[in-house]
């Protein structure tokens, strides 16, 4: 309705300006006239971006090929994202692509894994004394006569690989995967 009302007053004042009926204050090129114009335009375009659902701006920032669930009234998709515009949520489900109505979606989640920084933490604490350990191991019970490249790689392997490794380990035995909403119609 505003959108209507908007178009016919800016349409009465283009009538008028070009007719030249009407007060003074009307004549073309007026800065009244000039301003009611510019303000109609604006209300115009504001009335027709206001039909995109709020917040549906979030999922166009999400990034190609990500595993996304979505859930309208009838029913629920899981898939990959392929896009996102104004009026459509483009998604691959199996072989299929998928499109479905922005006024459709009652909501869209990914799943994510959250694991526990605390486990991460120690598991590289745990790491880095198990990987000393074997690297001083290598290094006092190994007799090098012709040259020690093998025994040297393998006590690096220890020092950087194990800490890392425990670190990992331990953060992802903790993890688990949860849904995280990303858009959720009001």
């Amino acid at each position: 309705m505003t959108r209507f009302c908007t178009i016919a007053v800016s349409l009465l004042l283009c009538c008028q300006s070009v007719h030249g009926e009407g007060a003074p204050h009307s004549a073309p090129g007026a800065p009244l006239a000039v301003s009611v114009v510019r303000e109609a335009s604006r209300l115009a375009l504001e009335a027709g971006a206001s039909t995109v659902p709020p917040d549906w701006e979030t999922l166009r920032e999400l990034a190609p090929g990500k595993r996304i669930i979505v859930t309208t009234s009838t029913t629920t998709l899981a898939g990959e994202f392929i896009s996102a515009d104004a009026a459509t949520l483009v998604l691959q489900h199996g072989d299929a692509v998928e499109r479905v109505g922005a006024d459709e979606v009652l909501f869209v989640a990914t799943r994510v894994r959250r694991g526990s920084a605390p486990a991460a933490v120690f598991g590289t604490l745990g790491g880095i004394w198990l990987g000393s350990a074997l690297a001083y191991g290598l290094a006092e019970t190994t007799n090098c006569y012709s040259g020690c490249a093998g025994v040297k790689l393998g006590m690096w392997g220890a020092i950087v690989g194990v800490p890392i490794a425990g670190g990992y380990g331990a953060w992802r035995l903790s993890s688990h995967p949860i849904e995280e909403v990303v858009y959720r119609r009001r």
